[in-house]
């Protein structure tokens, strides 16, 4: 295509704002180059409207041969893939966030409260990455994930990796024992750790299903594996805080049985345990740092199709159930 067919086109398109455009080239008929750029310029840079129109142009074939038209809406971010991350404001969620976006992706930074997401957001934004804050609240798991679902939908038309992060633990000294374990505790705990991650996941289905491969990771805890609470040879063994273990143990169950019903799609679901890493959910007494908490998370978020699903992975290898 010439470039006066081109700008044809574009006048076609938005007739009212390229008026000057359409009486330049009723004056120049030949297609010289050089003169259609000028006339370009000249009248794009008085109009920065169509910087919204532009990205969405495309040629397509008919009988008359090409025409310019609006491209599909979701072509271009089809480009860089989306991630979504709940608990993204700090600690492992915020360092998975900036590896992320480092690596290319478009992230959807979630979090609980909205000025403390941006000031996150603007951090890693200013490192030159593409992150978006955004409300992920488990507490209002139903709400906010079917907002955010609408969001996505009408921005992206896909979503392709969910990364349930947030998770809660006991501090107020409630969870503990099974003998001693206090049950509101217990049941504060569930309603984040499996409850309210469950209701979360369950609107952004359909948006990962439209992508063309997809990726759920729930992070979930060493603490959470049966095998390893009854290992006396287990790091975890006589750590036993029933409403943390037994919650994680639950959030595993639900990463099997999706994976389950999703074992004929490109979507792959895994629960991640990203080891005991120094964040505010222990009082920062983890051994690891924030880094390497986030490394198996970061490298399931990018796997090949051939990928397992259905697993419990930790950055070394794999845990029992």
């Amino acid at each position: 295509m010439s470039a006066q067919s081109f700008l044809r086109g574009v006048v076609t398109i938005a007739p009212n704002a390229f008026e000057d455009v359409a009486e330049q080239l009723a004056a120049n008929d030949e297609s010289n180059e050089q003169t259609l750029e000028k006339i370009l310029l000249s009248s794009f840079s008085r109009r920065l409207a169509l910087q919204s129109v532009i990205p969405r142009l495309a040629f397509e074939s008919s009988s008359s041969g090409p025409r310019l038209t609006l491209a599909n809406q979701h072509k271009e971010t089809r480009m860089a893939k989306v991630v979504l991350i709940t608990g993204a404001n700090k600690g492992i969620g915020f360092e998975v966030a900036r590896q992320l976006g480092h690596s290319g992706f478009t992230v959807l930074l979630g979090a609980r409260d909205a000025s403390r997401g941006e000031a996150a957001a603007a951090k890693l934004s200013a490192e030159g990455s593409d992150v978006r804050p955004v409300i992920a609240d488990l507490d209002r798991a139903p709400e906010t994930a079917t907002s955010l679902a609408g969001q996505i939908q009408k921005e992206f038309g896909h979503l392709d990796v969910l990364i349930n992060n947030a998770g809660a633990f006991d501090l107020t000294g409630g969870d503990g024992p099974a003998s001693a374990v206090s049950i509101d505790a217990m049941k504060r705990t569930f309603a984040t750790n499996f409850f309210g991650t469950v209701e979360f996941t369950q609107p952004f289905l359909p948006l990962l299903r439209a992508a063309e491969s997809a990726r759920i990771i729930n992070v979930s805890s060493g603490l959470g594996s049966v095998g390893l609470n009854n290992d006396p040879a287990s790091p975890f063994y006589s750590v036993k805080p029933l409403g943390y273990n037994a919650s994680k143990a639950a959030l595993n169950m639900f990463t099997v049985n999706l994976a389950w019903e999703l074992r004929d799609t490109k979507i792959k679901v895994n629960s991640i345990c990203p080891g005991f890493t120094a964040t505010d959910l222990n009082n920062n007494t983890g051994t690891q740092t924030i880094e390497e908490g986030a490394i198996a998370i970061v490298r399931f978020a990018q796997q090949t199709d051939d990928s397992p699903t259905g697993g419990f992975f930790h950055k070394d290898g794999t845990y029992p159930w």
